[in-house]
């Protein structure tokens, strides 16, 4: 029989041996694909390492591999992106020693919470957050960074900790332009219809939304684009052979260009009424940005733009390449790195009946537990307390300067940084080395919080709060948004009888300022606010209220228009000054939110940890679209078949921990980085299809017939090409089609 090429046999026998040597009963999302079982994983090993074909340098046919010493790994920050790279950093890597700078005397970044007495101390305590406090599920989401979540709750046994708030937290506002307009509600009922054509038809609010539905479905149309994803998986064969062809570059030039949101929707919706009415409100709540200045595809109308960008057909979604292998790594990776497989597949499922998740004392359980689990680390030392004021590349190490060093600075073999963008260019030797994370920018939000005790001052406004639009008229105190704290609680024996708000103040209003209010003057405006807004008059109510406040300077990175060639110029920067052994993660790269930071510091760990991991899938994507996939086999087998001695996994790795930046994803073409899926197809989201789900509407896991466990009869029975996969839970067996089988990145035949 002819061999099929090298590189097609290469990429069958990782696939096929790791199906051989990876047997469990729990979660399993490993493609099925033919198998050349009469070689062993001792060949592979050999066949990775050195290359098909090459000869074996060594002599007597084994791997040369590095004496292996302790690593010394420092992670810049104490965040929630800091706290969860270091917590990855500890399971991946129990070898490495770890040490977290945190400058401030506590951990947990922008997520605080504490208890206050309530009046004279005899009411009880009321909970005051001064930051993120929720968190939304991932049912709805195109992406999986909710996944890196579930990890860590299942790790630190937090699942019968978390609380579902509901009710009357389902309602939203916008305050405009001098009253508060409900917004229409998600599940829609024949009440809320008829409430929601009353508010159109005599609210100002709503000026310029129906020609702008009206344009944005023409313009949405997709009725025509029946053959699309032939032509994408032409486009990507193009890529494979090596081919310039001109649809491939158009389509390269198509998702490269930038755009802001307000440029983005005036296009798409004819209008810029509704960007300065509703979206900028919205805006306002999640990034305190500016709708002119931000990037219209790092927001999240990513997906929105994506799909003007490029059409796909109903039902399919552009996807980032690599949620695909963060699914793969976190459900059958090696060692600790799928330890939680079940419980993630439990938290996700259940979270298809989840709108908020939260604690009762808001988000500070999450960082208490992460800080905990630290502190009973051997390998992990925290330092609070200890600024970093220099980070500078040393002979093969980075060397990092705080107060404390005097003139003996720490060295480290690799370094993490979660700072925020521009203070890590301050700090980094030689100055000026950075000069892309120096122009970068962060709004600053003044957040106040107030307790009316006593009384329910929201009247007929329960909800979860309103947000405040830039056309908002009188708008002085550059207020955001007011959150209804005391309708959002998760533990209501716990809080006493009163009316809580948080009042957010500043973000883009505050942009060249060069005097910011006190905490004083901020609650003074929050009062102002509240009174305007929501007419909490002055008097013995007001005199009555406890309130706190809190100045959080560049607390939300602002990814405005050219984000990603920034970000991939700051990729060479970093790597001429350190030499690939600083990397960064954090919002001020990637996502905004607390779960996309998590993600973040998954990935980060995970580079320095398993560096032939998923994490490297970017490397040659733009070359090789399967390489990806071939890079985490070989991660999976080699780290997985780790030679034992004493009765420890010895986790050698012929590679060292340096070479990653953090930013790879953001110098490689986005036609390789993304990628067009059903949406029917993804797991653990609300319109996955029954194929694909793992438990009913009841939580019970679905029984299906059982398969036949012998793989080998398996292959004999079923035909080489049908691109299936088996997922196995609870000894329960699955037949599912892999997203993107079929019509979407099909391989040329040819």
């Amino acid at each position: 029989m002819v061999p099929r090429l090298q590189e097609e046999v290469f990429i069958a026998l990782l696939r096929s041996v790791y199906r051989n040597a990876r047997q469990c009963n729990r979660a399993r999302l490993t493609p099925r694909t033919p198998r050349l079982s009469a070689l062993g994983c001792r060949t592979l090993r050999r066949y990775a390492s050195t290359g098909a074909g090459d000869d074996d340098k060594d002599g007597g046919g084994a791997t040369r591999r590095e004496k292996t010493r302790t690593k010394k790994i420092a992670v810049l920050g104490g965040g929630i992106t800091g706290l969860t790279t270091a917590h990855y950093l500890a399971r991946y890597a129990p070898d490495a020693q770890v040490t977290l700078y945190e400058a401030s005397d506590r951990l947990g970044g922008w997520i605080e919470a504490s208890r206050a007495p309530a009046g004279n101390g005899r009411e009880g305590e009321v909970l005051l957050q001064r930051g993120p406090r929720m968190l939304r599920s991932g049912s709805s989401s195109n992406r999986y960074d909710d996944l890196v979540l579930y990890d860590v709750i299942a790790s630190l046994n937090l699942q019968n900790a978390m609380r579902h708030p509901s009710g009357p937290s389902d309602s939203r506002y916008l305050f405009y332009p001098d009253h508060l307009v409900k917004l229409p509600s998600g599940e829609p009922t024949l009440g809320g219809v008829l409430e929601a054509a009353g508010s159109f038809l005599r609210e100002p609010l709503w000026d310029g939304c129906l020609g702008a539905a009206l344009s944005f479905r023409r313009k949405n149309d997709v009725s025509g684009l029946t053959v699309i994803s032939d032509k994408f998986a032409a486009l990507q064969n193009a890529r494979r052979n090596g081919n310039d062809d001109y649809m491939l570059e158009r389509l390269e030039r198509r998702l490269a260009r930038d755009e802001s949101v307000a440029a983005f929707l005036g296009r798409v919706l004819d209008d810029e009424r509704p960007v300065r009415n509703i979206v900028s409100g919205m805006l306002h709540g999640i990034y305190g940005g500016d709708a002119h200045r931000l990037s219209a595809k790092h927001t999240v109308l990513d997906r929105l733009w994506y799909q003007f960008a490029s059409p796909r057909p109903r039902g399919q979604v552009w996807m980032p390449r690599k949620d695909w292998f963060l699914l793969y790594e976190l459900m059958d990776g090696a060692g600790a790195v799928s330890a939680n497989a079940d419980e993630i597949v439990h938290l996700a499922e259940r979270a298809l009946g989840w709108k908020l998740l939260a604690f009762d004392d808001g988000l500070a359980t999450l960082v208490r537990a992460l800080v905990e689990d630290l502190e009973r680390q051997g390998n992990v030392t925290v330092k609070c307390g200890e600024p970093v004021t220099s980070v500078t590349k040393g002979d093969g190490c980075v060397l990092i300067k705080t107060p404390k060093t005097g003139d003996q600075p720490a060295e480290y073999d690799y370094v993490i940084s979660t700072l925020f963008s521009k203070h890590l260019a301050q700090i980094a030797q030689p100055a000026n080395s950075l000069p892309s994370l120096a122009e970068t920018h962060a709004v600053t939000i003044m957040v106040v919080n107030l307790w009316y005790p006593g009384q329910d001052l929201l009247a007929d406004n329960h909800g979860f709060g309103y947000l405040v639009p830039t056309a908002t008229p009188n708008n002085d105190e550059g207020a955001l948004g007011v959150l209804f704290d005391s309708d959002l609680t998760t533990d209501p024996a716990r809080s006493p009888p009163g009316t809580k708000l948080t009042v957010m103040l500043g973000g883009h209003h505050w942009d060249g300022y060069r005097y910011l209010p006190n905490e004083d003057t901020g609650i003074a405006m929050a009062v102002s606010v509240v009174r305007k807004h929501l007419g909490i008059e002055p008097g013995t109510t007001a005199n009555e209220v406890h309130a706190r406040a809190k100045l959080c300077r560049d607390c939300l990175p602002q990814h405005f228009v050219g984000h990603r060639a920034r970000m991939a110029a700051a990729h060479d920067e970093l790597r001429a000054a350190f030499g690939g052994r600083l990397s960064v993660a954090g919002p001020s790269y990637t996502t905004i939110g607390v779960v996309p930071a998590m993600r973040s510091g998954w990935e980060a760990a995970t580079r320095v940890a398993r560096p032939r991991s998923a994490a490297l899938w970017f490397a040659n994507a733009h070359k090789d679209p399967d390489s990806e996939w071939r890079a985490w086999c070989v991660s999976a087998l080699l780290e997985g078949e780790g030679e034992t001695e004493g009765g420890k996994q010895q986790q050698q790795r012929g590679e060292e921990l340096v070479g990653h930046t953090g930013l790879e994803e953001f110098t490689v073409y986005e036609a390789a980085a993304m990628m067009p899926v059903w949406k029917k197809d993804l797991y653990f989201r609300i319109w996955t299809r029954p194929e694909r789900r793992f438990t009913d509407s009841e939580g019970r896991w679905i029984e299906r017939e059982q398969e036949q466990d012998d793989e080998e009869e398996e292959e004999e029975q079923e035909p080489e090409t049908d691109g299936e996969q088996k997922v196995r839970v609870d000894n329960k067996s699955f037949r599912v089609q892999p997203p993107g089988s079929g019509d979407v990145l099909r391989k040329d035949s040819t």
